[in-house]
């Protein structure tokens, strides 16, 4: 059971309308939807009582209810704890994160570092494409940024910046699993999918990665539209909709981040002309300190640069 999964039948549960729900939390109300209906399978009773004219929490609804929000009052008061004690120091290092990228790259890279290196204090931050590189070079409000080798690329010359590949990873075409390419582990030749609808993140949320990163890739497999049918507000209501048949997507993860999402199949982009999404650790040359110097060295030595995968 997901936490996101409490906080959207928390939200429908306080408005008893799936619609005005959907507007507050910035999804789609099928993408709601379709949330509230894994979760009701997943425990294995209903929750809502639905008609033409309102819906009511069942008694199976209403003991959910009660427990999910003291479930969620203690994962805010830890997190609010853990964030006071975000203050910089001296012995801090900061490290900023692409949202898809926080749990693998923080598993592997980071905890270990910290539970070695006690005095070093770790900071996380959120950010989007746009803005991860920006915070790192022009801003300098963080010390270290796990992105993609394409945003990088995207982002243009820098004599300031500096990074490394810490996991290979791929594109993927995210298709429903009923769909006839499901069975395919990957595709190269995309045809079969021209005159699919188009879903991608809002560029607020992901940034500008669909003009640079995949436009031309489609077009030149005959995809014609020049912009995306519809942009999603967060990547739960984007696989939602894609499992929901809706449309399928383009997203750049694949190998190195497990998406537990029923009713998708995520099939690896190969080919020549397909953008490199490896994640790579990116800094900025120019403003080492030891703490710095002493997280590369770790790195170098108990997370060397991965061997490429076979296409």
């Amino acid at each position: 059971m997901e936490l996101n999964s409490l906080r959207y039948f928390i939200c429908v549960a306080n408005y008893l309308s799936f619609s005005k729900a959907a507007q507050h939390l910035y999804i789609s109300q099928p993408a709601l939807s379709y949330h509230i209906s894994n979760l009701e399978k997943e425990l294995g009773v209903p929750l809502f009582i639905r008609d033409k004219r309102q819906i009511s929490l069942t008694n199976a609804g209403q003991i959910l209810l009660n427990e999910a929000e003291q479930i969620c009052e203690h994962v805010d008061a830890a997190y609010n704890k853990i964030s006071a004690l975000s203050v910089p120091t001296a012995d801090t290092l900061r490290f900023a994160f692409l949202e898809m990228l926080i749990t693998p790259c923080f598993n592997r890279f980071i905890s270990p570092f910290l539970n070695r290196y006690p005095s070093i204090h770790g900071v996380i931050e959120r950010y989007s494409n746009t803005a991860l590189l920006d915070s790192l070079l022009q801003k300098n409000t963080c010390d270290f940024a796990f992105t993609r080798v394409f945003l990088c690329d995207q982002y243009g010359y820098s004599e300031n910046l500096s990074y490394q590949v810490v996991l290979h990873d791929s594109l993927s075409i995210v298709v429903p699993q009923n769909h006839p390419c499901a069975r395919l582990d990957s595709i190269q030749d995309l045809s079969p999918l021209v005159g699919s609808t188009l879903l991608m993140l809002d560029k607020e949320v992901a940034g500008d990665c669909y003009d640079p990163c995949f436009k031309k890739l489609l077009q030149s497999h005959g995809f014609g539209a020049t912009v995306p049918d519809y942009l999603l507000r967060n990547m739960d209501d984007l696989l939602g909709q894609v499992a929901a048949g809706r449309g399928i997507s383009i997203v750049p993860f694949h190998d190195s981040i497990d998406v537990a999402y029923n009713g998708v199949k995520l099939i690896r982009l190969v080919g020549d002309d397909v953008p490199n999404a490896d994640i790579v650790l990116a800094w900025n040359r120019t403003t080492m300190n030891q703490n710095k110097e002493q997280f590369l060295s770790y790195l170098s030595e108990h997370a060397p640069v991965p061997s490429a995968p076979p296409v």
